[in-house]
């Protein structure tokens, strides 16, 4: 059944997947009531993440930290909270792939971050262009060696 034609589940009416409920801790139908239910516990998550006692006991750039965020994130809406995804998604890399990607990531923005090679203070939509340009110049110094 196409969902997005059929106007029973407009509006987050949609009701969630049997595999994905068996998931869940609150007894949920719908995708409205899961977004409700991620949104209030994601704030929680961003309450703890923005206190000063864990703003300065924590390195967010560090993998426990992350996993501890995403555990936090989600704890009260799903089982799996805090750990990494098992299974294929439309969405995201193959989950063999994520432990090894999970620390490029951080070594990455760990770099940008001492190296100041992010501008900050570009606004969301001024990133983008950044990062063509900035792509496009070190693309173009490169040298390939046959």
């Amino acid at each position: 059944m196409n969902f997005i034609l059929n106007h029973r589940y407009s509006d987050g009416n949609t009701p969630i997947r049997p595999e994905e409920a068996e998931q869940l801790i609150p007894r949920i139908s719908t995708m409205e009531e899961l977004n409700e239910y991620e949104a209030l516990n994601i704030l929680r998550a961003r309450e703890w993440a923005f206190d000063n006692r864990t703003m300065k006991s924590t390195d967010p750039l560090e993998e426990a930290y992350v996993r501890e965020l995403h555990h936090r994130m989600f704890d009260n809406v799903w089982k799996w909270a805090g750990t990494y995804r098992k299974h294929e998604l439309n969405i995201g890399c193959d989950p063999r792939e994520i432990l090894q990607r999970i620390p490029q990531l951080l070594g990455n923005v760990r770099y940008w971050l001492e190296h100041k090679t992010f501008p900050a203070e570009l606004k969301p939509t001024e990133r983008q262009t950044y990062f063509e340009e900035t792509a496009s110049r070190r693309n173009s110094t490169m040298k390939f060696t046959p």
